[in-house]
């Protein structure tokens, strides 16, 4: 059996800025049961959908990040934060 989930369709978030818990969620999501077709296609759907929220937020963010590359850091919607690790540098 196939089934087509292309025609899904996902608003952009209400708040541009909202703080999510994007991992939490996909974790959420990869956990739901999957033992009838039923609740694997729900799955799938709800795997979609969240893919598709976080490809276009992550776009957003990039791009937002990519033209403000050479404005000061206190200036910047995103400014740079030290994440740690080996390199040290800002990310």
């Amino acid at each position: 059996m196939i089934f087509d989930l292309t025609s899904i369709r996902v608003q952009e978030p209400i708040d541009p800025k909202c703080d999510r818990n994007w991992n939490n969620e996909f974790q959420s999501l990869i956990s739901l049961p999957t033992q009838s077709t039923l609740e694997r296609l729900d799955r799938a759907r709800q795997i979609q959908v969240f893919v598709k929220e976080f490809t276009s937020e992550v776009s957003r963010i990039g791009k937002v990040i990519i033209n403000e590359v050479n404005k000061a850091r206190i200036n910047k919607t995103y400014p740079p934060v030290n994440v740690g690790g080996i390199a040290g540098i800002l990310r």
